[in-house]
């Protein structure tokens, strides 16, 4: 999962779950899992792993798979991209 995203109120993206076990499986488990949203009113994910921008805001969003908890995705919506964020993301895009 990313470890943040920046989306624009109204629109939708999605994100995966991989599980690396100790035999050194690597597995997407992204319908697996259960979802925890701190701030639904900003937005929200289904089943799938998409989320959608519903307000303008901050949200964490956490995968849960057998008692186990991910770090957060922090999640920024805006209303639309300012130059700062623009610049922002251009730096993120580049690593």
């Amino acid at each position: 999962m990313p470890e943040s995203l920046i989306l624009v109120n109204g629109s939708v993206t999605s994100i995966k779950t991989i599980a690396v076990y100790s035999n050194r499986l690597i597995k997407e488990i992204t319908p697996e899992v259960s979802w925890l949203v701190v701030n639904p009113k900003v937005a929200s994910i289904n089943d799938n792993g998409t989320v959608y921008a519903i307000s303008v805001g901050f949200t964490e969003i956490y995968a849960q798979y057998k008692g186990l908890k991910s770090k957060g995705v922090m999640v920024r919506v805006v209303n639309k991209i300012s130059d700062d964020t623009y610049s922002e993301l251009k730096k993120v895009l580049k690593k």
